[in-house]
């Protein structure tokens, strides 16, 4: 069944948990002595600390509450996509994917990719919300809504290197979408009508595959291949194209001759292009 982490642990994690817990137990008994010979410092420390103003983390999470909400919000993902401890480049990747033309020509039916509310992490909150919190910044949530309710924010939209606001939309007044790199249509063509439905809806909530971008450019690039349709944002190009071959390599998903020609041309211009998240296919 193909897997949605970002990370896996090696049979060898055992040894290594053993090992650091020593080395945390030496590293305790050292601070207990630094404790005993800073203790004439104590009070005069302790008098300083009493008067000074408490310092704001540059680390702290630019999530915000609105005015009233009194939960804390779920831990966001993380803001940026890791590359993996063993990197893969996109390049060597793109060698591997199978060439061969689309095995469906109907588009996808977004009820065969599963629910469309999943709660990967078990924090209550789906997966859509997930991916607001990680793309968005000055984040505010609703009041009563376990910190789900994504009330307001601001977005650098990758497809086009604009801010965006966000605001929790009425009917019809949608500014900000969470678009699939890889959409299901293309998906669909490319292997994914021959999935299970386990694999499907893994694969359509796979965060790595998922981008929160302005609602007018996912409309313009739809279900468009890269052979068809780049972001305008040429900063963001390379890592496009790079996750859109991690997630095909990542679910066995092949490529149109043009597509893997358009990959090939867009890399030229960063040959040293990692493949973000990368960890190998699904379910090896």
């Amino acid at each position: 069944m193909p897997r949605t982490s970002f990370g896996s642990a090696g049979h060898g994690a055992s040894t290594t948990a053993r090992t650091s817990l020593a080395k945390c137990a030496a590293a305790m008994g050292s601070l207990a002595i630094l404790a005993g010979m800073m203790g004439a410092c104590t009070k005069s420390s302790d008098e300083a600390a009493a008067t000074s103003a408490p310092a704001t983390s540059p680390a702290a999470s630019s999530a915000v509450v609105t005015p009233g909400a009194s939960e804390t919000p779920p831990e966001k993902l993380p803001a940026v996509i890791p590359n993996p401890a063993h990197p893969q480049s996109a390049t060597e990747l793109l060698s591997t994917l199978t060439v061969a033309e689309p095995s469906a020509t109907d588009k996808a039916d977004p009820a065969k990719f599963g629910p469309n509310a999943a709660d990967l992490n078990e924090d209550e909150c789906n997966v859509y919300t997930d991916i607001l919190r990680r793309d968005l910044v000055n984040v505010g949530v609703q009041p009563g809504t376990s910190g789900c309710g994504i009330a307001y924010g601001t977005l650098v939209d990758s497809y086009t290197g604009n801010m965006v606001d966000y605001a929790r939309p009425e009917a019809g007044t949608k500014t900000v979408v969470v678009d699939r790199i890889v959409s299901l249509d293309n998906a669909w063509a490319s292997g994914a009508n021959q999935f299970t439905d386990e694999q499907r809806a893994a694969f359509a909530s796979d965060p790595r595959n998922m981008q929160a971008v302005s609602a007018d450019q996912a409309k313009e690039k739809a279900g468009r291949s890269a052979a068809e349709w780049v972001p305008a944002n040429k900063n963001f190009t390379c890592q496009y194209v790079a996750r859109q071959i991690g997630v095909k390599a990542t679910y066995g998903l092949t490529v149109t001759q043009a597509e893997h020609d358009a990959f090939a041309q867009y890399l030229q211009t960063c040959p040293n292009q990692l493949v973000p998240g990368w960890e190998g296919p699904a379910g090896k």
